[in-house]
Order: structure tokens, then sequence, then C-alpha cells
């Protein structure tokens, strides 16, 4: 919610954040979410991208599988964190567009069908171990 809530949104200056650049639809707040015809500036919004920011409310993560979509908000989150923490210290420094470049041409071949599997079955594993109630 606070990189939602800043200008910028999210920007370039981690690991985690250079998955996402250029990938992210932006929607401005507009209070509840309950009259249909915003669904069409949301849809709008979102355009072709897999990260929708809810600015000043928090974001929206589609995938092709639960897996993916899990993976891909984890990192989202990370970068968010990350994002948070090192502005704190003072203005990140920002990774030049060449270098975004590479790392998303790299990231790329990663993008198969089993893209999250093995990290959310991980956490799954983890979370049996607290309670596997949440399996009912």
């Amino acid at each position: 919610m606070a990189v939602c809530s800043s200008e910028h949104g999210l920007t370039p200056t981690n690991f985690y954040s250079c998955f996402f650049e250029g990938q992210i639809g932006y929607h401005d707040f507009e209070g509840i979410t309950v009259r249909a015809e915003e669904g069409e500036r949301l849809v709008r919004n979102i355009g072709n991208n897999r990260v929708l920011m809810l600015r000043n409310h928090g974001p929206v993560v589609l995938a092709e599988t639960l897996p993916a979509m899990f993976f891909s908000y984890y990192m989202l989150q990370r970068a968010c964190e990350i994002q948070v923490k090192t502005s704190a210290l003072g203005k990140p420094i920002r990774v030049p567009p060449e270098v975004i470049e590479v790392h998303q041409r790299d990231r790329d071949k990663m993008l198969t069908a089993d893209f999250g599997k093995l990290d959310f079955e991980a956490w799954k594993r983890k979370l049996d171990t607290v309670d596997r109630g949440w399996r009912e």
C-alpha cells in the first residue's frame, strides 16, 4: 500500500522491482469499488500487464496459474518492501535501462509453465508445519 500511495509507484531500484519495470498498470483511487463503471476503467488501466497498482490501496496480480500468481505477488511484495526501506535511507539508486533489459531477458527465460511451482510447494510445506488446517 505504501508504494501504491507514492507518487512514482514502483521504481526500478532493486533486483525485484526490475522484474516489473514497464509491466505495471496504475488505477487512481475512486473510493470503494462498488460501481460497475469502474470495472471498465480497471480493465483499461491494467491493459496487457499482469500487475495493477490500485493507487492509495494496493496491488492486484494476475497469472496463468496459482503458483505463478503467488510467486509474482511475493516478488512484488519484496520489491515494494525494499523500495520503502531504501527510500527511507535517502535517494535509492535507479537501475539503468540497459541493465533492466538484460534482467528482463533473463527473467523471460524462467517464465515457463512451472514458474513459481517449486516456491509455492515449499511455502505450502512451511505452512503445514504451522497448521495443516488451511487445507480443509
